[in-house]
């Protein structure tokens, strides 16, 4: 059982062939390469090769190829479920002490990390082999921080090579009359963690406020990113101290009102890994909607994105929009994707570093491409209907080669949208 299972696990991540269609025209090619190993991880899963990693209904890896589903599990015979009692690999088990869910998989020198929180409250990363075996633990946080919470990851990590970042939030909270829980007061805190020597540090914290929340977390060039909403007034003394009421504040008030009402304020936090030197930049309304090389994307209330350099200087718009965008941070490169309500279609574009500007990627298809994640090498993306909604049966799937779709070139094969276990 061992061995089928490594040699289907080898067969996942190693898979190649199959036949490749061209498509798009081509575009400036300089610097498509990725010059560092960044990734992008969620809370339930990660890309791997042209594997998923996923942590919900247990650890597992999808072949997006084949549709085969694989349970981090070794053991004969097991039927891979959670429960109190479950003894599987790839569900919490008691009798490590784990509690609740596993979160954030993903892959780095052939072993799978998750975190998982403990009966204490601490915070674990965990490492295993693929199939499961060989579990340890890298290392554990105990954040004893006194009437509060234990924390939360918040937001996706990043993992820069070796080393993964992110921010923990911890709250203190208390139930109303009714039974309404609110949040009294909340901090977050930022860490460091390697994956070789299994040490982890706290970088930097936001400080205590009534709330404060992570909007947008980024890399780029050995610095880290944050845009950090800070809530200064409480709740209570507001027309909506009742937090059911907070419901109808955030759908009747506009945002720069409910900054107002709050005394809240909206910064980027610049984080420099090298000199560990750290800035804090006011940037009123705007959204981070990305960064690379030394420049900040975000999107200003009147539909306009606009950059600004690293110390939130030299501000130029880039691009004006008529209808929603979305921007991508894929590795070390932004993707624009716009819908042109003349054109009816979806444009594409990817910011030139030399050039500081967008490059239309000339992709004018009769369906949208949704990026769902990327690896090293791949993009996973769905192909949906041009339309307002669209039913799962509507869509289709592919697995494009990253380098050449940001050269215009849309080279893919299609994938299987069904699942196949292997026990």
């Amino acid at each position: 059982m061992k061995k089928q299972l490594a040699l289907l696990l080898a067969l996942l991540f190693f898979l190649s062939g199959c036949s490749i269609i061209e498509r798009g025209k081509g575009a400036n090619d300089k610097g498509l390469k990725d010059t560092t190993d960044i990734q992008y991880i969620s809370s339930y899963s990660s890309m791997y090769n042209s594997t998923l990693v996923e942590s919900s209904d247990g650890l597992h890896f999808v072949d997006l190829v084949n549709g085969v589903k694989v349970y981090a599990c070794n053991q004969p015979g097991c039927q891979h479920t959670g429960g109190e009692d479950s003894n599987c690999l790839a569900f919490p088990n008691k009798n490590r002490g784990d509690f609740g869910f596993f979160d954030y998989p993903f892959v780095y020198k052939n072993q799978l990390y998750y975190f998982s929180e403990t009966y204490e409250g601490k915070i674990r990363l965990n490492r295993s082999e693929l199939d499961g075996s060989n579990y340890t633990i890298v290392y554990e946080q105990d954040l004893d921080r006194v009437n509060f919470k234990s924390g939360v990851l918040t937001r996706d990590i990043i993992r820069v090579e070796n080393k993964i970042y992110y921010w923990i939030e911890e709250t203190k909270t208390s139930m109303t009359d009714d039974g309404w829980i609110k949040t009294d007061a909340a901090i977050l805190e930022l860490f460091e963690g390697d994956l070789d020597t299994g040490k982890c540090r706290k970088l930097i914290d936001t400080g205590e406020y009534f709330d404060v929340k992570l909007n947008g977390f980024y890399y780029s060039d050995q610095v880290l990113y944050s845009q950090l909403w800070k809530q200064n007034k409480s709740w209570d003394d507001t027309p909506y101290a009742e937090p059911s009421k907070q419901v109808d504040a955030w759908r009747e008030l506009s945002y720069e009102e409910i900054n107002e009402m709050l005394a809240a304020s909206s910064n980027v936090s610049i984080y420099h890994l090298d000199s560990e030197e750290h800035q804090l930049k006011e940037v009123g309304n705007m959204f981070l909607l990305g960064v690379v090389k030394d420049r900040l994307f975000f999107l200003h209330s009147e539909g306009v994105l606009k950059t600004f350099d690293s110390n939130m200087e030299n501000e130029e718009p880039v691009f004006t929009c008529e209808t929603d965008i979305q921007l991508y941070n894929i590795g070390d490169k932004i993707l624009l994707k716009y819908f042109d309500i003349h054109l009816n279609t979806g444009l594409y574009y990817r910011w030139d570093t030399e050039e500081e500007e967008f490059i239309d990627l000339g992709y004018r298809e009769d369906y949208s491409l949704l990026i769902l994640d990327y690896s090293k090498d791949k993009l996973w993306i769905a192909l949906t209907p041009m339309k307002q909604s669209s039913s799962s049966s509507e869509w289709h799937y592919i697995l494009a080669d990253k380098e050449d779709f940001f050269k215009g070139k849309l080279n893919y094969i299609k994938i299987e949208d069904h699942l196949t276990d292997i026990d």
